[in-house]
This record gives structure tokens, C-alpha cells and sequence, in this order.
């Protein structure tokens, strides 16, 4: 009875690029024999006393270096040659190395003997060697050409190019780049990489991988940390690459392996694609790319392929100080026949730390020390200001990444161990938001924050981008201080205790800011209160004037004509106060402190002599006379002035609901104008907006002298600047609006109020992002001032 034969280990390498290497040696082979008359077929039809002939193969070696040409038109390489000629072997050995007759056999047995004199090999390599090196030496060329080094310097600007693309293919891109330049791998080995092999380590604020090495069969570990701005940081690209939702419908299995990105994992060549990527940013005559053509990088070289990360990784971190020993850490070499040490000793996270500081852009550890790489970003400013909430944070960091319970990996939410990778990724979100708006990078993702913080409830929309600006800038403060350690360290002990003093004094800042946030509330509370008794008390003081103002003098001053009397009035009584408008009332007069004294001191009134006088009496005597009792005098006519404008004076603004920015600002201009602690930045927004707008000359009419004298022409002035500063706004909106339908707010000249003012910049701004508050109450030039829209007549 037969039995199955069990299944068997081959010992042949049976991957993908071993096989293709093999294809391509034989392949040559076969062109060889077919053009030499001597053969005439091809490799399977050669006879075994032809195959175990030395003769055929110094033949086929010497064809390779003078006649082949690799797919370039260039002669091959040395190396090429004697790896051609290895794997032509190795299939021959496998077809005739266990042939019956002894001499057959031992023609590949000698081959593993390098000291057996009949290794013929040996002196084929050699020689090999010896004419590349001697035609590479004739023509100046180098003899053993390495890959053109990618350094940090240009890995940040490719980032700058494709966060510029912003598209989810160019992230993905940027991302692959930015590992492979801080794990000094070899480009195809960044195919596995899986949420299922990282672990955070909260001491040393960094991620924690295994990473295979395809070429020599083991395994080593790579970190990554904070870079030192978001180009060179793969914890911003790797946020970046979830926010714009690159993994938002995958879905996370438990039984096989995640990869991060499956495309390159299923890829043959990965090496291969890679290049592709980098060569397509090269700004040269043959890069016919279309979809990248804006992004160019002057900085590559043409010749630059991904093998060159793991060259430029390798250079940068000798370069910054890493010593030899945690330089192979991060490379992954192996120096067991250095020293047996490394036998025993193994690599853990600390040893990486110096080297992907370097590679993260910041200055280096002291030579052949260990110590505390660069801290992430954090959430811990706001929330220990009270911006936040833990449960607030918990909710924007899975609604900024775009983590799903039923579709992500577990171990990115509140329990797993990712969690802080996560929190770290949103951190680092928020603090580059506001540079990445400015320089219009990544633009999908800012977009898509805005919105997440309108839905969360945080914030309105049109709010969301002032809050997130806020917000970075709070986290960016933390995050500088936390890294003074790397960005201000010298050998100086002085300067040593001085970033610990600042460090300290941060810790004493923030913790007196929360503190005083419960006593500001209470504070903010107390001012409301008081600012509603004031309305109560202004009230009541308008009342005291009238009743003041309608007392009639015991005699009438002196110089004075009194006011005419209507028929059946009391004598006592004075004229009724001036129902005239208050823009067309010429003795409207500011109400500050200074006008009122200029107003006092250009009185021309008589003033009551109380000296004793000597006059005659009716004999003519002239003696003295007592001086006559005081009469009591009427008020001034300052006073009168001054009481008379009390009382056509228009009440003060207090509140800005409802108010027209063309009435706000003539209030304003007049002096009539006491606002709310909370409404005084969008009034005065609307104020800056409508001088911008003005010209040089028009700007000298806007004068508080001017507008109590000439209301009417001001007034004039003020619609006038209004639909300028409307046509700004649709002016921004038909350039930068990208063809977007535009609110209905901007399809009219509408009239403004002080509020609306403030709400179209914000919704510009959320919807465009452009720094329009800025753009808007900038001066406009003479030329900008024709090109713009016109109101309807």
C-alpha cells in the first residue's frame, strides 16, 4: 500500500525576486548560446558534458562584460556580471549537481571550496572586477556607484510638495517617504508595516515597531518620535494620512495581518514604485508627469531611487553625532563579527533615540550618550486651562482621525494600547493647523477639522477656525518648552539650570491659569451685572437733567437774552427742548472730558464782580456805599450750552444687535459710543474695514469736529465706504471662491450691521480659508478700488 509522501521544506530560495533573478541569468544565457555558432539552443538542450565545462561558462562571462547591455544601452555592471553568472550556475547545479557520474558532480562540489586550486569561480569574479575596474578608471567614472543619498533637507521638501498636492494619494506618499527616512530601511521592507506590530511608549513619546528585513532574514526595531517641524514629523504625516481618511474604510481583521499599505505589500517590486514616487517630483526635461508637474523639487538629483533613503539616513546620522554602535541600531546591521558582545546584547528603544532624533530634524544627542529624545504634542495645555474636556478631547481625536468602533483597530480607542499615539496624532493636528492653513497645505484635512468641530459642538463653523488657531497656538507654546531640552542644549551648566527654571516657571504659569479661570468666570458674571445697573443708573441721571433744565434762574444773567416764551406759558419756564435731529443739530457736542473743558474755556460770559464799589448818591456826596446784596446769578452760557446738548444728545450706544455699521461708525466718530466689554473686537472690526476702504482725502473728513459740524455730507461719506467694503467681499469670494456658490449674504450690495460685518469674514474664512479679517482691513490700493463690484442703480 502506497502512502502519501508528506510535504517537504524546499531549500532553494523560492521568493519573488529570487526567481525573477534566475528568469533574467538564464535568459541571458539563452541569448548567448543562440548567437554563438558553437551551441546553437538553448540551456535546457545543452548536454551535461557541455554544462560541466568550465569553458562555456568563462565564455558566457566574458559575453556579459563586453556584449550585453542592460535595458539602458549602458554595459552592464561588475556586480551584475557575477550575479547573472551565480544563478546561471545555480540552475545548472540544480538540474545536473546530483547526476550519477562522480566527475560531473564534483564540477559544482569545487565551487563551495574557495581554496580548492580548481575553483576556476574564484579567478572568473576576480577578473570580472579587474576590466570594470580598469574601463571605469579610463573614462573617470566611479567604480562602485552608490545610490544618490536622500537627506533630511530634501525629505522636508518633499513633503512641502506633496502636502501642497494634498490629495490622498500624494499624503500616502509623503507618509511611505518620511518612515522610511527615520527607519533607514530598505524601501520594500516598509510593506508589512501594521498597526498590529506598534506599541506606544509614553516615557520615551514615541512609537515602537518591528520591521523585517527582507535581504538578511531577521528582524530588527525601529521608533519613531516627534519631528522638529510637521515636514519631518511621521506622527503629523501619519495624522495627516488618517484624517484625510486613507484607512477610513478599511476594515481591521483579527485574524491576519493589517497591513498599512496594502497596495505596496501585494507590489512585486516595491523599490521599484518608490522610485517612481521620487522621480516623478525630479524637475527635469524628461518627467512627462502631469498629475505632479506643479510640485516639482529643484533639489533632486535625476538619479535619485529610493534606495537612497537608507544611504542619506545612514550618512545624516554620522554626520549629527550618532556613534557607530546606535547608528547600526537604527540601520539594522548586524555587528556580531565585530564583537561576540552583540551576540548577547539586544537593541531596545533607548539605543534608537539619538539616531531618529537626528533623522527627525533636530540637533543631536552628545556623542555616544543616551538621553531623552523629543516629547510629542499634547492635549495637557487645554485641558489645564479648561479649553477642553477629557471626554472633548476623547470625542475630537476619533471624530479628527476618522476611527470607527465597527471598522478601525481596537487598539487606537480609549482602552488600547495605541491610545496615545492617537492623542498625540490629534494633538499634533491641531498645533500645525494654523501654518498649514496659511501655507495652503493639506487642505482636505484643515477642512475636514473645521467641520469636526462644528459637529462635536465645540464651536460653531464659522468660529471653528479662530478656536483651532487658539488651540495650536496653546499646544505649540508646551511643545517648544517641553523640547528645550534638544533645541537650546549646550555644555554650559548655567544653561542647563536656566531651561529648568523655565521649565518650571511654565508649570508654575499654567497652574496659576487655573487657578484664576474659575475666579474669571465669577468676575465675568459680576461685570454683567454691574454694566445692566449702569443702563439703570444712566437712566436715572437723564431724568436729573430734565428736571434740572427745566428750572427756571431767580433773575436772568446778565448779557443774556432769554428764550422767546410761547402764549399761556409760565413766565418761569424755559424753552422746551429742541425737537431737531441729532445729525442735523449744530451745537452737538462730544461728551469726553476734553471737549467739554475747551468748550468752558471759550466762554465769553461775564463773570460776577463781588469787589466793593464806591458810587455816588443822589447829593453827590461820594461817600462809601456797602456794597448790595449778592443776587443769585443764572448759569453761564457754557452752561446752558453744555445743558442744551445733554438734552439732544443722543443716548449712548451700549449694544450692537440690530445696529447699522453706517450708524455705528457716526456714533462712534461723534463720540457717542460705550460699548460692551464682549462687542468691542467686532465694532471695532467693522470700524477698521470701512477705513480701509477710504481714501486719503475722504479719510480727513472722518474727524469728530467734521461729522458734529457737517452730519449729512458724513453720512453720504459712510454709504459710500459701505458698498466698497461690501464689494471687497464679493470681489474675495469671485477669485478665491473656486467656482463655489457663494451665500446669499454675498449675492447683494445688503445693508451691514456691526454684527454681519464680523460674521461674513468668519464664514469667508470657514468656507475659503484666506485670512480675510486680515485682507479686509488692509488698505486698499487706487487700482483695486476700480476693479471693484458696483451697487445696482
Amino acid at each position: 500500500m502506497l502512502h502519501p509522501q508528506p510535504p517537504k521544506l524546499d531549500p532553494k530560495g523560492n521568493t519573488a525576486s529570487t526567481i525573477n533573478g534566475k528568469l533574467k541569468a538564464v535568459a541571458c544565457l539563452n541569448a548567448f548560446l543562440h548567437q554563438e555558432q558553437k551551441y546553437r539552443c538553448t540551456m535546457d538542450a545543452l548536454p551535461v558534458h557541455m554544462v560541466c565545462d568550465q569553458d562555456l561558462w568563462l565564455e558566457f562571462a566574458h559575453y556579459l562584460l563586453n556584449t550585453h547591455t542592460a535595458t539602458t544601452g549602458d554595459p552592464v555592471k561588475g556586480g551584475t556580471v557575477v550575479e547573472y553568472l551565480r544563478k546561471a550556475l545555480g540552475v545548472a547545479r540544480d538540474k545536473f549537481g546530483q547526476h550519477q557520474e562522480r566527475k560531473y558532480r564534483e564540477f559544482f562540489e569545487v565551487l563551495d571550496r574557495p581554496d580548492d586550486p580548481r575553483n576556476w569561480l574564484k579567478g572568473a569574479i576576480r577578473q570580472v572586477y579587474v576590466a570594470r575596474f580598469q574601463e571605469a578608471t579610463a573614462k573617470g567614472e566611479e567604480v562602485a556607484k552608490q545610490a544618490w543619498p536622500i537627506y533630511t533637507t530634501h525629505r522636508r521638501d518633499i513633503s512641502k510638495a506633496l502636502r501642497k498636492c494634498g490629495t490622498l494619494e500624494s499624503i500616502e506618499r509623503n507618509l511611505v517617504i518620511q518612515i522610511n527616512g527615520v527607519a533607514a530601511g530598505r524601501p520594500g521592507e516598509i510593506a508589512t508595516l501594521s498597526v498590529d506590530v506598534m506599541t506606544w511608549d509614553p516615557l520615551l513619546h514615541c512609537v515602537r515597531a518591528t520591521w523585517p528585513q527582507i535581504k538578511t532574514h531577521k528582524q530588527k526595531i525601529i521608533a519613531f518620535t516627534a519631528g522638529v517641524d510637521r515636514w519631518l514629523c511621521p506622527i503629523n504625516s501619519f495624522a495627516c494620512a488618517f484624517a484625510a481618511g486613507l484607512w477610513q474604510h478599511s476594515v481591521y481583521s483579527d485574524d491576519s495581518l493589517n497591513p498599512l499599505f496594502p497596495k505596496l505589500s501585494k507590489s512585486k517590486s516595491v523599490t521599484c514604485i518608490i522610485s517612481q514616487w521620487l522621480d516623478q517630483l525630479v524637475a527635469h526635461e524628461k518627467n512627462t508627469n502631469k498629475a505632479y508637474s506643479a510640485y516639482r523639487v529643484p533639489s533632486l538629483s535625476s538619479e535619485i531611487t529610493a534606495s537612497g533613503q537608507r544611504v542619506g539616513s545612514l550618512n545624516e546620522m554620522a554626520a549629527g553625532g550618532v556613534c557607530a554602535e546606535f547608528n547600526a541600531a537604527v540601520s539594522g546591521h548586524d555587528l556580531e563579527q565585530a564583537s561576540r558582545l552583540w551576540t548577547y546584547l539586544r537593541v531596545e528603544t533607548p539605543v534608537l533615540i539619538p539616531g531618529v532624533t537626528v533623522l527627525g530634524g533636530w540637533p543631536g544627542l552628545p556623542y555616544a550618550q543616551l538621553g531623552a529624545g523629543p516629547k510629542t504634542a499634547s492635549w495637557q495645555p487645554l485641558l489645564d486651562n479648561g479649553s477642553v474636556t477629557e471626554a472633548t478631547m476623547d470625542s475630537l481625536t476619533d471624530a479628527f482621525l476618522h476611527l470607527n468602533r465597527d471598522l478601525s483597530p481596537p487598539c487606537l480607542f480609549s482602552t488600547g494600547e495605541l491610545r496615545g499615539f492617537a492623542l498625540a496624532m490629534s494633538a499634533t493636528l491641531v498645533m500645525y493647523y494654523e501654518p498649514s492653513v496659511i501655507a495652503g497645505e493639506v487642505t482636505t484635512v484643515t477642512c475636514h477639522m473645521r467641520n469636526v468641530m462644528s459637529k462635536v459642538g465645540v464651536s460653531a463653523l464659522h468660529a471653528a477656525d479662530e478656536m483651532l488657531r487658539k488651540w495650536g497656538a496653546a499646544i505649540k507654546a508646551q511643545f517648544d518648552m517641553d523640547n528645550l531640552h534638544l533645541t537650546c542644549r549646550t555644555s554650559s551648566e548655567t544653561t542647563e539650570h536656566l531651561v529648568a527654571s523655565v521649565q518650571q516657571m511654565a508649570s508654575m504659569v499654567s497652574g496659576l491659569q487655573q487657578s484664576s479661570n474659575s475666579g474669571r468666570k465669577v468676575m465675568e458674571r459680576q461685570l454683567s451685572v454691574m454694566e445692566d445697573a449702569i443702563e439703570g443708573l444712566q437712566g436715572q441721571v437723564s431724568s436729573v437733567v430734565a428736571m434740572l433744565t427745566t428750572r427756571a434762574p431767580r433773575s436772568p444773567a446778565k448779557n443774556v437774552t432769554p428764550a422767546p416764551r410761547s402764549p399761556g406759558k409760565d413766565r418761569t419756564s424755559v424753552s422746551a427742548p429742541s425737537t431737531q435731529p441729532r445729525d442735523a443739530t449744530p451745537s452737538t457736542l462730544p461728551r469726553d472730558a476734553t471737549s467739554s473743558a475747551a468748550l468752558v474755556e471759550s466762554s465769553d460770559s461775564p463773570q460776577p464782580d463781588n469787589s466793593a464799589s464806591v458810587s455816588s448818591d443822589s447829593s453827590g456826596s461820594g461817600k462809601k456805599r456797602p456794597p448790595a446784596a449778592p443776587q443769585e446769578e443764572s448759569p453761564p452760557k457754557a452752561r446752558m450750552l453744555q445743558l442744551q446738548w445733554l438734552q439732544n444728545a443722543a443716548p449712548l450706544v451700549t449694544k450692537l444687535k440690530g445696529l447699522s455699521a453706517v450708524g455705528y461708525i457716526k456714533d462712534f466718530l461723534a463720540g457717542r459710543v460705550t460699548l460692551r466689554a464682549s462687542d468691542v473686537t467686532r465694532g471695532q472690526l467693522a470700524l477698521n474695514c470701512f477705513r480701509a476702504v477710504a481714501s486719503p482725502e475722504e479719510k480727513l473728513l472722518l474727524t469728530r469736529e467734521n461729522t458734529i459740524k457737517n452730519s449729512a455730507q458724513v453720512t453720504t461719506l459712510l454709504h459710500t465706504l459701505h458698498d466698497r467694503v461690501v464689494g471687497r467681499m464679493i470681489k474675495g469670494w469671485r477669485e478665491h471662491g473656486e467656482g463655489r456658490k457663494p451665500p446669499k449674504c454675498l449675492l447683494a450690495f445688503k445693508e451691514l450691521t456691526v454684527n454681519s460685518v464680523s460674521d461674513r469674514l468668519s464664514e469667508m474664512d470657514s468656507a475659503m480659508p484666506g485670512q480675510w479679517k486680515t485682507k479686509l482691513t488692509t488698505a486698499m490700493t487706487a487700482q483695486e478700488a476700480q476693479d471693484l463690484p458696483q451697487r445696482e442703480q
